[in-house]
């Protein structure tokens, strides 16, 4: 890994050569996973912040990448820049990648399902070579992202993350067995870069996805009954507040 403040002069050599007129420049790294690049401009400074990886990135991908978001360009290019950007990103995955923190997965035994044992039934039909995986239940409760499939860094088993909202009785077993099949697929497919765009659902995702036997029923389920389960949910916390 280069010098860091070595690479951190030569970003804010380029920030000024495609902004002059900046008096003063901020360039920090971190350790942020889900942010890679991000710029603000406030008053007389400007920052960057960019992961580490952005240490060992070639020169020209540096200078790319301070043109995307300090110099004017046409939408094309900064498209093309930013497609570059994500493509370094994916092939630095592995060192971007921390371990899951265990606060924000509850034990999988709810009050009404067990998604241990959801997750036993699944492998055993459907994925009885899957590697192991870990299943719990979402800390908070969203609205709109009911499964959730989380890559830990090797060793690490994976994450399975289920919505807290599921832990129902109105909730039909075969929704919850659809929903764990959908997201251990991701265990056979990935992520992956695929014309300049991250792609979490390709044609194959989604071919073997309707091979599940409920499957109907279960995307039926879903767009009939989520919404409402969450708007119980807003208004059993209003009345307890």
């Amino acid at each position: 890994m280069r010098n860091e403040s070595q690479v951190q002069t030569a970003i804010e050599g380029l920030i000024r050569r495609f902004r002059p007129g900046i008096p003063r420049i901020r360039v920090r790294f971190t350790e942020n996973g889900t942010t890679m690049v991000s710029k603000s401009e406030a008053g007389q400074e400007a920052s960057l912040r960019l992961h580490r990886i952005f240490l060992e990135a070639p020169a020209d991908l540096l200078a790319e990448t301070v043109r995307a978001f300090f110099a004017p360009s046409d939408r094309r290019s900064y498209r093309q820049a930013r497609a570059r950007i994500k493509d370094y990103v994916a092939h630095k995955r592995g060192d971007i990648l921390r371990p899951v923190p265990r606060k924000r997965v509850l034990p999988p035994r709810g009050r009404f399902f067990d998604l241990g044992e959801v997750l036993g039934r699944i492998l055993g039909e459907f994925f009885p070579a899957s590697a192991p995986v870990e299943i719990g239940w979402s800390h908070q409760i969203q609205r709109r992202l009911m499964g959730k499939w989380i890559e830990n860094p090797a060793p690490l088993p994976n994450v399975v993350l289920i919505n807290r909202l599921l832990d129902s009785p109105e909730v039909p077993e075969y929704y919850l067995d659809f929903l764990v099949f959908h997201e251990l697929l991701h265990e056979t497919f990935g992520v992956a870069r695929c014309g300049g765009r991250w792609v979490h659902h390709s044609s194959e995702f989604r071919e073997r996805e309707r091979l599940f036997p409920h499957y109907s029923r279960a995307v039926e389920w879903e767009r009939d009954n989520v919404d409402r389960l969450y708007r119980r949910y807003r208004m059993s916390r209003k009345r307890r507040s």
